[in-house]
């Protein structure tokens, strides 16, 4: 199951996104689990990067792995959309094509990527890549 939370204020493609979604965990060698999209402003990510990391700014993207904690949840990505927005231009992507990579990157730390170093971050940015041009057919370099 693929829950979507919106709690801003731009419309988004719900069926689109589970689409997509249903996608990438295909593509991962995920075939069953449920995973929460919650969407918000740069206030709310700013309170919870806040609560959860002791840092007080916005962030792009927050992923909360709970395949511990609960049986069948993945876990929870928590995307800002106003960021995606703006950083779009300076990647020359749309914002869904920004709002797409935030969506993956936060997948994959659910499932274990890491991006703390050099190499972890090579290994992370290639994945996403591959996995943007499944969605936005449109070839990514990093």
């Amino acid at each position: 199951m693929i829950e979507i939370i919106n709690r801003q204020k731009k419309r988004l493609g719900n069926n689109l996104l589970r689409q997509g979604v249903k996608k990438i965990l295909k593509s991962l060698g995920i075939s069953s689990g449920s995973v929460s999209l919650v969407f918000c402003g740069r206030g709310f990510i700013r309170q919870l990067n806040r609560k959860a990391f002791g840092c007080d700014n916005p962030t792009d993207v927050i992923a909360f792995p709970l395949a511990d904690r609960y049986d069948d949840s993945i876990g929870e990505v928590i995307v800002c959309v106003p960021e995606a927005v703006a950083a779009a231009p300076e990647y020359g992507h749309t914002w869904q094509e920004e709002l797409w990579l935030y969506i993956i990157h936060g997948i994959l730390h659910l499932l274990g990527y890491k991006d703390g170093t050099k190499k972890e971050r090579a290994r992370m940015e290639k994945k996403q890549n591959a996995l943007l041009t499944l969605i936005t057919l449109k070839r990514y370099q990093g």
